[in-house]
């Protein structure tokens, strides 16, 4: 069985870091981390409250996009396959997504 190839990151990139607000959720920071073509393959998601249960899972989330993202996602279907509400994302997890998802279509990216 052949392994699939993942796109890793340099130990030294580009990153990019906003807080985001989403209304019913406490504020969240968001960085995302880019390759040397600026696209996004990586993202961390930290809530207002380090070590909460929030914070564990968003950590687990971000995780979760990043290794998608390295295996050949892009941040734009991951953020189209999160839960909506009138079509703004249900989470503070579809948030930083949305944000990824803008920084990978700027130009450049």
């Amino acid at each position: 069985m052949t392994e699939p190839s993942r796109r890793r990151l340099p130990n030294r990139r580009v990153s990019i870091t906003q807080t985001l607000a989403l209304p019913g959720w406490p504020p969240i920071v968001v960085t995302v981390g880019l390759d040397a073509a600026a696209r996004v393959l990586e993202v961390f998601v930290r809530a207002q409250r380090p070590a909460s249960d929030l914070d564990r899972l968003l950590d687990d989330g971000a995780v979760i996009a990043s290794l998608a993202m390295q295996h050949g996602a892009t941040a734009g279907e991951l953020a189209a396959s999160i839960a909506r509400r009138g079509g703004e994302p249900s989470t503070v997890l579809g948030a930083a997504l949305d944000f990824a998802a803008e920084i990978d279509a700027a130009p450049g990216a």
